[in-house]
């Protein structure tokens, strides 16, 4: 069963998340979501949930093509708890490229030189491999900060329900923000999506997107169970 939130929750965007990018007042605390699902909640970032979130790190420079898993540690570099199994993979044809450290997610063009002239990521999708999880924190990155770039984001739960939500960058640059299970519900995997598209700045058009996902925060890890006659025989 899919849930998609309609224009009028589109509408209020992220405005509270934008005046904090265009301030800087890092002091600010959000007391409330910017949205609510059914299953959900969206915060801008700092916020009141008390939630524990680990950051995500990739171990070296990577680059993926389309439908390969670009992997990563949660709580450090080459973390024994969590063996590389925070995981990121795209559909998109110039595949995903991320640099080592505190997980950045760019295209897969983008490595191949001219870093000011980045190129756009269509779609990406993050998971914990073989976890369900219970909070997600990124930033967002449009390619101009003078073009409004709309994104649809994709909850995947735990039951095999979705939820979908288009919000977007509110032309406040660097967009930070966690998303937040709730009713009990766990996350399976999350997307992200933007069409290409085209949009002109001081007479000249180009094309227009989101260019990085950074700042990779999870919390709740928590192994999928297993089905009950797997107990009996181990893993497949």
């Amino acid at each position: 069963m899919s849930k998609n939130l309609t224009k009028s929750a589109i509408g209020a965007g992220l405005a509270i998340c934008a005046a904090i990018g265009v301030t800087g007042n890092a002091s600010a605390k959000f007391t409330e979501p910017s949205f609510t699902g059914d299953n959900f909640q969206i915060w801008g970032v700092p916020n009141t949930t008390e939630q524990v979130e680990e950051q995500v790190f990739i171990n070296g420079t990577m680059f993926v093509g389309p439908n390969e898993d670009l992997l990563g540690n949660i709580g450090n570099q080459n973390n024994p708890t969590y063996p590389e199994n925070a995981y990121w993979v795209t559909t998109d044809a110039d595949g995903i490229w991320a640099a080592n450290g505190y997980a950045t997610i760019k295209s897969g063009d983008t490595r191949l030189g001219d870093n000011t002239v980045p190129g756009v990521i269509n779609d990406l999708t993050f998971g914990v491999k073989n976890s369900y999880f219970e909070d997600v924190e990124f930033s967002v990155e449009a390619k101009d900060k003078d073009v409004n770039v709309q994104y649809t984001l994709t909850l995947n739960y735990d039951n095999n329900t979705t939820e979908n939500i288009v919000l977007d960058t509110k032309n406040s640059g660097l967009e930070d923000m966690l998303v937040l299970a709730t009713n009990g519900r766990l996350f399976k995997s999350i997307n992200l999506y933007t069409a290409a598209g085209l949009a002109t700045v001081e007479g000249v058009t180009q094309v227009d997107g989101i260019t990085q996902y950074k700042q990779w925060n999870v919390s709740g890890p928590t192994p999928v169970p297993l089905p009950a006659a797997a107990w009996l025989f181990g893993p497949q």
